[in-house]
């Protein structure tokens, strides 16, 4: 009998620490470099609640962004950590690697097109304006893939909503807030 109180007692303590343990939030930070920026995660004391909304949401603007600055979204050429759901996972976004085909071929012309995405990004982020509907970007000489473009119009939906029913709602409680980014979804 004492070994059965033991064992309710440890489990009942285990069950008071894991309750006790901090709630974590979440919420992104764009980090200029020279000639790129960074779009990461980050944990704050207040911030967007529920990880699995913010990493979907997370990993939809990365799938985008990976097929705008290459000019051609497919399954097959997305990094592994795209395609299982990113937990932290960073996008780094370099000039040089922005597509001719849409940035332009120039250094200039590639400077302007990734800070318009990035200025896009934040401008989301912020909750100030939509993702914008682009359409599924694809070079011209390959094979039409549907799985590609389902995942691309997927996203773009993600991230429509996302903004309507968590970002904007979040970035307006928060700046009502006296500047600070309180709240949760």
């Amino acid at each position: 009998m004492q070994l059965f109180e033991i064992e309710r007692t440890l489990r009942t303590a285990g069950k008071r620490a894991e309750s006790d343990k901090p709630i974590k939030f979440f919420d992104w930070t764009v980090r200029e470099m020279p000639r790129s920026w960074r779009l990461e995660t980050c944990s704050i004391n207040n911030g967007f609640r529920s990880a699995q909304k913010f990493y979907a949401v997370h990993g939809a603007l990365l799938r985008q962004l990976h097929g705008l600055t290459r000019g051609h979204f497919s399954l097959a050429e997305l990094p592994t950590a795209l395609l299982k759901g990113p937990a932290s996972f960073s996008g780094v976004y370099e000039d040089r690697d922005m597509s001719d085909d849409l940035a332009g071929r120039t250094a200039s012309e590639k400077r302007i097109f990734n800070l318009g995405l990035r200025d896009s990004v934040q401008l989301f982020l912020a909750g100030i304006e939509p993702w914008p509907e682009f359409p599924c970007p694809r070079n011209d000489g390959r094979d039409f893939d549907h799985w590609s473009f389902d995942l691309w119009e997927k996203d773009q939906k993600v991230l429509k909503a996302a903004f309507t029913d968590l970002i904007s709602p979040h970035r307006i409680q928060s700046r009502r807030l006296d500047g600070s980014s309180s709240g949760a979804f």
